[in-house]
């Protein structure tokens, strides 16, 4: 099993909830962990809010790290070529 992490920024979230309108009331995060779920099956998913840690206003969901851990990796062992992986699914 491989593993990425990977940080979306304000611009990339963004960018993923106006190509996902039917998100709808969801969070975010919920929205980010069902895509990347059905995606990759993941062993393990973390999907961490860190727009407390930016100046955004209270309660933002624009910054985010993603830990990925799941066995689609395996056939692409560059990490940025993975990176490239999890944008794909979240635009």
């Amino acid at each position: 099993m491989l593993s990425i992490i990977f940080r979306a920024r304000h611009s990339q979230t963004r960018s993923f909830m106006s190509n996902n309108a039917n998100v709808g009331s969801a969070s975010v995060a919920a929205a980010i962990t069902e895509k990347l779920t059905s995606a990759f099956t993941p062993t393990h998913l973390e999907v961490r809010n860190e727009s407390h840690m930016h100046n955004v206003p209270t309660g933002s969901e624009t910054h985010f790290k993603v830990i990925v851990i799941s066995d689609k990796f395996k056939e692409t062992r560059n990490s940025l070529a993975r990176h490239r992986l999890v944008t794909e699914i979240l635009k």
